[in-house]
């Protein structure tokens, strides 16, 4: 066994990756070099990006060659000889990419990074209006309207109450979820109730109209520049067919954690309106997607499924994540007015929430 296998088993437990490489895509391996959770590849014919790809996520890289058929920002899968986008390794299944020197990600310090972006998921979203999937992608279709899908989380966390209260041998995570648990339980089911009173539904198709592909993943590292302000999105693991306020909240958000600004939240707004304007019923969407306690709910669910031996760490998570979710309602308080005054709209307000 070469060096170069050794290396890579250890980082991979796939000893026989260069070999691999050559039966299904007939290049030479000559280096290899770890990035960002990715593997980079030297070979006889250039470099490229080796990414592992869970059994259960190869649909979407169908999804994603579609995709490539109405937006440039999406990077297509290289086909093996046999013509798939991916190959079966001995230990895991793996897509190989294209590697870009002239493409790399920037820390967003300035404003005009954060506009760029803004005007690219626009445009991803404009872009993928008349997209109709080919084939019915089970793992990828989410559910049509997100009332479905919240109140499947209510049911949830229903049962995580009772086993929270009755267990014989609570963990901090029990004590930390009782504490909170009525609180979100309230918020939630108030979220549902106001969706349903807005005609949530018929406003999320609406929106879905509009832009029927999002990302799902928004971030600095995801969103790569070239010279002249040129973008690409990377890492589709969690792209999802949904309205693109799904994308829109978290990205809001994810500026707000990064620059802590009102502002900044403001001119993304702004910015995505001029390019594809919102429409009233979609800042409503916004307002309870925002207030959706989604993170929560997601830490509940791997904690309570999976289990966890360090029960202490999950209690320290979960309180961290109620004051994060506390902090979240208190800038709606302060966002959602001033929505109002610069776009002209009224948002219907969970009352108690903003008492």
């Amino acid at each position: 066994m070469t060096s170069l296998n050794r290396k890579i088993g250890a980082w991979t437990g796939e000893k026989r990756l260069p070999e691999l490489l050559s039966v299904q895509y007939g290049l030479k391996l000559q280096e290899v070099e770890p990035v960002e959770g990715v593997l980079k590849l030297y070979t006889n014919e250039g470099i490229y990006v080796l990414k592992r790809v869970p059994k259960e996520m190869t649909e979407y890289l169908y999804l994603l060659i579609e995709l490539a058929e109405h937006t440039p920002f999406v990077t297509v899968p290289i086909h093996t000889i046999r013509n798939k986008p991916y190959f079966d390794g001995f230990c895991h299944r793996y897509c190989l990419l294209s590697w870009t020197d002239t493409y790399s990600p920037r820390s967003f310090q300035h404003v005009t990074d954060w506009i760029a972006a803004t005007e690219a998921i626009a445009d991803l979203h404009a872009q993928t209006r008349n997209f109709k999937e080919k084939k019915n992608y089970k793992l990828i279709q989410k559910d049509h309207t997100w009332k479905i899908e919240w109140e499947k989380d209510y049911k949830q966390i229903e049962i995580f109450n009772v086993a929270a209260r009755y267990t014989p041998n609570p963990t901090p995570l029990d004590h930390h979820w009782l504490k909170a648990a009525a609180y979100t339980t309230g918020l939630v089911e108030s979220i549902i109730q106001h969706y349903e009173k807005l005609n949530g539904d018929e406003a999320w198709q609406n929106s879905y109209a509009l832009g029927k592909v999002c990302h799902g993943n928004l971030h600095r590292k995801n969103i790569l520049f070239d010279q002249q302000n040129q973008i690409k999105f990377i890492d589709w693991n969690q792209v999802r067919l949904d309205s693109r306020m799904y994308d829109l909240t978290k990205w809001i958000w994810y500026a707000y954690g990064k620059t802590g600004s009102l502002p900044m939240m403001k001119q993304i707004l702004q910015r995505y309106h001029q390019n594809v304007p919102i429409q009233e019923s979609e800042f409503t969407l916004m307002y309870l997607r925002s207030l959706y306690p989604e993170q929560l709910i997601h830490t509940l669910k791997l904690a309570y499924h999976e289990g966890s031996d360090n029960s202490k760490d999950w209690g320290s998570k979960m309180k961290q994540i109620m004051e994060q979710e506390k902090q979240k309602v208190d800038v709606l308080k302060q966002l959602m007015p001033q929505i109002e005054e610069n776009f002209v709209v009224q948002i219907p307000l969970v009352t108690w929430i903003h008492q």
